[in-house]
């Protein structure tokens, strides 16, 4: 669409917060009806102050050049961002699809602009900054997406589920409900949240219901697809942060990072490194040990990723994450006790370490976009717990291996008329789990168990305007899955001698079909409605008999409603509903030993409402609203029904509210600041299925504020969490196998208040 008819409207204004230069550029763009972008992803991250203007588009874009300390260029149809000292020609870009829709779907895999895609997307950019300089994590987006909830076992240990399609506690060695990937790379299979710190990252994107089409098996309830920013070629620079935290009722705390991006040869190899370390305050009282704040958090980590820019529109990435996560005991607290306060023989500690390594080739090929992502992921994780029983206290502990590798590579096009993707992958996981009990601080290893998996698939899926403004998507997965489980009694005394392990497999096919209808009214409104399936193959679990569980499926029908885009338009609401069957569901457990296993609890019914808004009230001034209502129905197994009332999911949130208020301006031309408020609601669930696990829990609501004052080059930075010190329960449980012998709670983290600086260079 050509630039001109908007120059000399005088009517545009832009009312813009501190954030990158891609904030602004999308705003201009939906604004104004104009294709306006940049050729380097580099640019795009540029931070720019709080901006308020009004005028022309073409005296609008000037400023930004400015502020960026870039040049604008103006092509027949489009307007360009380039580098200040880039050669003044600029070859005109390929035509956009949507060059009224700047902000792009990348877990479409097809490049599908938001405004258009058939399906509830959460689009977050700038997370550092949105919280205030408070270290990004899954918290961070659990306080943002309502519809997103996790256990709180602690850090590293926890299962997320989204949109109320959850299946127990514990996080086992069935495939996770929520997909997490890092760009294209699959993250985890079974194996709980890593809690991954986003710091230095462009994006991140949550699709909710199942994407089973392009994602496959442990995806039913959605994903969380993680985009860092890439290495640029041509420019050095970084930044670095430091901050102190103190806890009420506990500890202190502080985080400290760098980032740094290095142009090895200019414009044609770049490195970009983050490096990290924190330590998360405690805050729980063991009276029988007679220690205070036992449960401190240490996490380090850093990202490496090279990226070499090898013709013309090819490009290749190597990277790698690494990330470790020590807890040095557990969150949980006893009911009935002093505040804060539990009593327990030893440490219950547990940890997560996670090891990544991905290759990328990016590139066109005739028109097309090739896109290929080899990975490999180590995950070892662990934890130690009391087991509690009426004569003595035995003490379980659980030594996790969880290996990845996987290899994608797609096809994609994009068009006026829309857009296809086709694409094979290959997934091979392997778990190893050694279980250890006994009286002592190190228990005796009782039993190892192996889980193995492959994944081989083909998949694709086409959009394309039927008539109108009326879209269609359609696509379809097919899998061949190979499953096997191995378990080693190791028990008795001559077990080198006559144990024997116990083995079996299992292969299974899976065809998984989506489709949607969207229509596009005036004003950037959508309607839509979407058909799509999540499948996890059953298999042979290993506890202390092998036995087969069934595979299970979801069969989710959605329609919704989005007018405009979040923090890009002055208004912008959403609103979607649900209903979900869910097949022979799949329940990680534990027996009475402590050994987990998979089993089959019965059929599913889920029915989900959610909206959003956000409204831009006043210059300077933003609101926030969202929240959603979640209902579930269990229809149980026999021998999960004569137990009792067993029709009641666990861990599906009844419903969560979020309100939001920012406010921001400007002292001087180098003098940006920035206030913010946000009050979460979250609704009542119960911990477990069945009359002996239905422990009600939740149902509490916290307040969060922060503000920011930049003096150019730094930022000084306050964060504060849980500012009414709600000491609610969170999570109605502490170790797995407390039993009924006597109840615990897992708190909220007391009233958190932290003081930050953060330096570009």
């Amino acid at each position: 669409m050509a630039p001109g008819p908007a120059l000399a409207d005088p009517s545009l204004r832009l009312d813009l917060p501190p954030g990158p230069l891609a904030t602004a550029v999308m705003t201009l763009a939906s604004m104004a009806h104009a294709n306006i972008g940049s050729q380097d992803p580099g640019i795009l991250a540029i931070p720019i102050p709080a901006e308020h203007m009004s005028g022309s588009l073409a005296s609008m874009l000037d400023r930004l050049a400015r502020q960026s300390h870039t040049r604008l260029v103006r092509l027949p149809s489009a307007w360009q961002f380039v580098r200040a000292d880039a050669p003044r020609h600029v070859a005109a870009p390929k035509p956009a699809p949507v060059p009224d829709a700047p902000i792009i779907v990348r877990a479409s895999k097809r490049n599908a602009p938001l405004r258009d895609e058939p399906v509830e997307v959460v689009h977050l950019t700038g997370l550092e900054r949105d919280d205030f300089g408070a270290a990004p994590d899954t918290g961070t987006l659990l306080g943002q997406v309502p519809t997103l909830v996790s256990t709180h076992w602690g850090n590293g240990q926890d299962k997320l589920f989204l949109r109320g399609v959850a299946d127990s506690s514990f996080a086992g060695p069935s495939p996770a409900l929520v997909g997490q990937y890092v760009g294209d790379q699959r993250l985890t299979f079974s194996a709980p949240d890593p809690d991954l710190r986003l710091y230095d990252v462009a994006s991140v994107e949550i699709l909710e219901g199942p994407q089973g089409t392009l994602y496959g098996d442990g995806a039913l309830g959605g994903l969380v697809r993680i985009e860092p920013n890439p290495p640029e070629l041509d420019r050095w620079r970084g930044s670095a942060w430091a901050g102190v935290a103190t806890t009420s009722h506990g500890g202190v705390g502080g985080d400290g990072g760098a980032v740094v991006n290095l142009p090895v040869v200019r414009d044609k190899l770049g490195l970009r490194l983050l490096g990290y370390d924190s330590l998360d305050a405690g805050y729980i009282n063991d009276s029988e040990r007679g220690l205070r704040d036992v449960n401190a958090a240490h996490t380090w980590g850093g990202r490496a990723d090279l990226r070499a820019r090898v013709a013309d529109g090819w490009t290749v990435d190597a990277g790698g994450i690494v990330q470790h996560i020590d807890n040095r005991d557990a969150p949980y607290a006893d009911v009935g006790a002093p505040l804060l306060t539990r009593s327990s023989d030893v440490a219950q500690p547990s940890y997560n370490h996670i090891l990544t390594a991905s290759v990328v080739i990016d590139g066109d090929v005739a028109g097309l976009k090739l896109r290929s992502t080899s990975g490999f992921v180590r995950n070892d994780f662990g934890q130690k717990f009391e087991e509690l029983t009426i004569a003595t206290n035995y003490h379980f502990e659980s030594v996790n291996q969880s290996y990845l590798i996987s290899h994608e590579t797609s096809l994609s096009k994009s068009s006026n008329w829309g857009g296809w993707v086709i694409g094979l992958s290959y997934i091979s996981g392997i778990n190893d789990n050694n279980i250890g009990l006994g009286i002592l601080e190190s228990p005796a290893q009782i039993e190892f168990i192996r889980n193995k998996s492959t994944d081989i698939t083909v998949y694709g899926e086409i959009e394309r305007k039927i008539f109108g403004k009326l879209s269609g998507t359609v696509g379809a997965r097919y899998s061949i899955f190979s499953l096997s489980g191995e378990a080693i009694d190791l028990q008795a005394p001559f077990h080198i001698l006559v144990a024997q392990p116990r083995y079996a497999t299992s292969t299974e096919r899976a065809l998984l079909p989506s489709a949607a209808l969207s229509y596009a009214f005036g004003g950037g409104a959508t309607l839509f409605a979407r058909y799509g399936q999540g499948f996890r193959p059953g298999g042979l679990t290993a506890g202390q008999d092998l036995q087969h569980f069934e595979a299970d499926s979801i069969h989710t029908f959605e329609f919704g409603m989005r007018r405009g885009v979040a923090k890009v338009d002055t208004f912008a609401v959403s609103a979607t509903a649900s209903t979900s069957r869910w097949r022979n569901v799949q329940a990680d457990l534990l027996n009475g030993q402590g050994l987990p296993y998979i089993a089959n609890i019965g059929n599913g019914q889920l029915i989900n409402l959610n909206a959003t808004l956000t409204l831009r009230v006043r210059q300077g001034w933003s609101l926030g609203a969202s929240g959603f209502v979640a209902h579930s129905h269990l229809s149980p197994t026999p021998d999960l029904a004569v137990q009792g009332d067993a029709s009641a999911l666990p861990n599906v949130v009844h419903d969560g509210e979020t309100l939001s208020l920012d406010h921001w301006g400007r002292f001087a031309a180098d003098r940006d600041w920035r206030l913010g408020l946000r009050v979460q609601h979250v609704g009542h669930s119960i911990f477990g299925v069945g009359p002996a696990l239905a422990v009600p829990q939740g149902d509490y609501t916290t307040l969060a504020a922060g503000g920011s004052v930049r003096f150019a080059p730094c930022d000084v930075l306050v964060d504060a969490s849980n500012l009414l010190d709600n000491h609610h329960n969170a999570f109605a449980a502490g170790t797995p196998l407390a039993g009924l012998v006597r109840q615990q709670i897992t708190p909220l983290r007391p009233r958190t208040i932290r003081f930050g600086v953060q330096r570009a260079f």
